[in-house]
């Protein structure tokens, strides 16, 4: 591969100047809502999971068989 650069060095990261709050810094309201709404995220991803019969993949490949196209 003449005439191709290639860099050996990884990027350098910068520093994080800002990072997200702790749990406890928002309001107890928001953060009850938050939980419930997390429940209820979960809750119906299960049920869809018991419907469709929760033996594929994503994709509803059988259990086991990737999916066309895959690796």
């Amino acid at each position: 591969m003449s005439g191709v650069w290639r860099c050996c060095c990884a990027p350098l990261s910068r520093p994080v100047l800002a990072t997200a709050p702790v749990w406890e810094a928002f309001p107890e309201v928001n953060r009850v809502a938050v939980s419930r709404l997390l429940g209820l995220l979960v809750e119906r991803m299960v049920q869809a999971a018991v419907v469709s019969g929760g033996n594929g993949g994503e994709r509803g490949e059988p259990r086991g068989e990737a999916a066309l196209g895959a690796g």
